[in-house]
């Protein structure tokens, strides 16, 4: 898929060795959802970006990171990773 922003060129620069961007899935208040391929897993995951006008602020930053984590830490038979 070619980017179809300045803001895609951006994610495809920075995280290119790990994902190939596949699609646009939506925005909300503070973050933009991409479905993308893992070139390492070979597998589609989505992959949630902070919004720039956010991106100063560090407390919002850390919660962001915090909610990313917290749901890849769970383990269990019926969650898929």
């Amino acid at each position: 898929m070619p980017p179809a922003d300045d803001r895609e060129r951006l994610i495809e620069e920075h995280l290119g060795e790990r994902y190939e961007l596949v699609q646009f899935l939506g925005k909300g208040g503070f973050a933009a959802v991409y479905k993308v391929r893992s070139r390492s897993l070979e597998r589609l995951e989505a992959l949630k970006v902070l919004l720039e006008r956010r991106s100063d602020d560090q407390e919002f930053a850390n919660r962001f990171r915090q909610e990313a984590r917290l749901p890849a830490s769970l383990d269990h038979p019926n969650i898929i990773r």
